[in-house]
């Protein structure tokens, strides 16, 4: 156990301790709280005195004056909270009295009347305030949204049995008639909607055709009429609100030139082939064939009869040397 100012004697005996909030004093310890007496020697002294009478009411209760009453100004104000905004107001103002309590505990190092142990303690206790007076603002209604609610709660039943609502109205002295009082435009109302015609110019695609052409040879194409696209004026009118188109609708169309079809002609014709030229027939052989005589080039392949009575044929061994021919048998 430890006779530290500023942390309660847990455990011990009721006796004088040196005070936790004033430096240099013993302040009396009933066993469960201060008690607030106090006197200027600081030793410790568990054999308990004898307390006059004027201490024996917070020693009964077991609570320091200060912590009395900050608990009950804390719980006044945390009721007032409650009543003004339910459970969020509970949070805010819980928050609040958390706020101002840390700040005190960590600028003063006093216990304050939450009777916290340490500055540690103050810095916990600053961040829950600080998550409650969030959340609290984040629950808490809207003055519109409160304003809503108050116009449905005042809905009545008529004599038929459906719902009428009368909204919320103040009273206000006025010199000026009722039926003649200027009444609140809606936002949405106070737009400008105008109408406008407008012509627009469209462009007609033209169509394009292919026909064959037996004059042109097969794989060609030719452009024949070149197509042209064509015009229409077309009519709308429009709506703008506040000067912004919002809708359209086509009135007319007026068709100034229709569109010209392009036509392209496809090449059919195919050119017949032509018959083969026959080879040229060879020279006629001489009437008597001499053996191993030239023969004209013209003659090669034809064949005679030799005086001998056997045939020769001209070039039969090929051409010789000089590249001529000869009758060989």
């Amino acid at each position: 156990m430890s006779d530290e100012i500023g942390l309660p004697p847990t455990g011990r005996a009721p006796g004088w301790y040196p005070s936790p909030d004033k430096a240099g004093y013993g302040e009396y310890w009933s066993g469960s709280a201060w008690t607030g007496i106090v006197r200027s020697d600081v030793r410790s002294e568990p054999d308990a005195p004898t307390v006059p009478a004027a201490a024996a009411a917070p020693k009964t209760l077991g609570l320091h004056p200060s912590t009395l009453l900050g608990i009950v100004a804390g719980g006044i104000w945390l009721f007032v909270s409650v009543l003004s905004s339910g459970f969020p107001g509970l949070l805010m103002g819980g928050g609040t009295l958390a706020l101002f309590t840390a700040v005190y505990v960590l600028i003063t190092g006093r216990r304050s009347w939450l009777l916290l142990p340490s500055r540690k303690a103050g810095t916990l206790l600053l961040t829950a305030g600080l998550i409650a007076s969030f959340v609290g603002g984040g629950l808490a209604p809207k003055t519109g949204q409160s304003d809503a609610r108050s116009f449905a709660d005042k809905s009545q039943i008529n004599s038929n049995g459906s719902p009428t609502t009368t909204p919320p109205q103040t009273a206000k002295p006025s010199s000026t008639p009722a039926a003649s009082r200027p009444q609140p435009v809606p936002d949405a109302q106070k737009r400008i909607v105008t109408t406008k015609d407008v012509v627009e110019v469209q462009d007609v695609p033209f169509a394009k055709t292919l026909v064959s052409n037996p004059n042109l040879a097969a794989g060609t194409n030719q452009i024949t009429t070149a197509g042209v696209a064509g015009k229409n004026n077309l009519t709308y009118r429009l709506v703008l609100t506040d000067g912004v188109e919002t809708s359209r609708t086509l009135l007319k169309t007026l068709v100034i030139s229709p569109p010209v079809a392009e036509v392209t002609s496809q090449g059919t014709y195919v050119a017949p082939v032509a018959a083969p030229v026959p080879a040229p027939a060879p020279a006629p052989a001489p009437a008597t064939i001499t053996p191993g005589a030239f023969c004209a080039d013209a003659a090669v392949g034809a064949s005679g009869l030799g005086a001998n009575g056997r045939t020769y044929v001209c070039g039969s061994k090929g051409a010789d040397a000089k590249g001529h021919y000869h009758w060989n048998s």
